[in-house]
């Protein structure tokens, strides 16, 4: 802007276009309901009450994918101990390291998954103890067994 110039105004006016009246604008979301509406139908099968669930209902799906979660970590985790397992002299650091990460990981879950996640820690434990030469392998063995069969037990 120059010195000296002056400010000027800008007016803005609003008006409805004369070309579309309103009855137009309500007849095209109208249109757009019934086209939302029927996507909806169309989705659901034909069938309205498929997609309505109640409260309890969504309760017991949202414990169903917390679990299956739990479980896809739970497998995860037996498979880094089974390979600690299948070491003839593990490194008692890494180990430590391993069952501190899965303690961390498994404190928290689904009450269905408490006690699949129970055996994992205490076979978490049992690396460690084998570890440090506190315990004999076949102790870890039992601990990943019983491990396992708590998993295999989650997921039937």
């Amino acid at each position: 802007m120059k010195p000296g110039a002056r400010r000027g105004r800008v007016r803005i006016e609003l008006a409805w276009p004369p070309e579309r009246p309103w009855p137009w604008y309500l007849a095209g979301g109208m249109a757009i309901f019934w086209l939302l509406a029927l996507l909806g139908f169309a989705a659901s099968h034909g069938q309205p009450e498929a997609s309505l669930l109640t409260r309890a209902q969504w309760q017991a799906l949202r414990v169903h994918r917390q679990t299956r979660q739990d479980a896809a970590r739970l497998t995860r985790d037996l498979a880094e101990l089974q390979r600690v397992a299948r070491s003839p002299y593990p490194d008692p650091v890494p180990t430590l390291l391993l069952a501190q990460r899965i303690y961390a990981r498994q404190r928290r879950g689904a009450v269905a998954s408490t006690l699949a996640r129970q055996a994992l820690m205490q076979a978490g434990e049992t690396a460690v103890q084998l570890a440090y030469g506190a315990v004999e392998p076949r102790a870890l063995a039992e601990a990943l067994q019983a491990a396992e069969a708590q998993l295999l037990l989650l997921r039937e």
